[in-house]
């Protein structure tokens, strides 16, 4: 993983992106990749836009805290949503939580 949370095959795709299409680096680009065949579970990339600017632990503290959903957040240890972890249970995983490269005031999980 990056600094910015993304991972280097994330940072490519917007990075290609912005090449192929003849943007400039400034052109907000942000995208989620993840490779995995899935029979087992539903999975989102989630950008949720605010007014203010964004508190990554705040947001991670009020998941935490969330019924029904369970925080698996923690790409230092390769630990984040995954169909395999959230089969067979009720609750929500969410994880990969981070400041959105492409837009102000933005969060992005998954």
């Amino acid at each position: 993983f990056q600094e910015n949370g993304y991972t280097k095959e994330e940072m490519k795709v917007t990075w290609e992106t912005r090449k192929i299409c003849g943007l400039g680096d400034d052109f907000p680009v942000s995208c989620t990749a993840v490779r995995i065949p899935t029979s087992r579970a539903h999975s989102e990339s989630i950008v949720a836009l605010f007014d203010k600017p964004v508190d990554v632990a705040a947001a991670r503290k009020t998941l935490e805290e969330a019924p029904g959903v369970k925080l698996v957040d923690n790409p230092d240890k390769l630990e984040y949503p995954m169909p395999l972890t959230a089969t067979g249970q009720y609750d929500i995983e969410v994880g990969r939580l981070r400041e959105n490269i492409a837009f102000d005031n933005a969060l992005e999980f998954f």
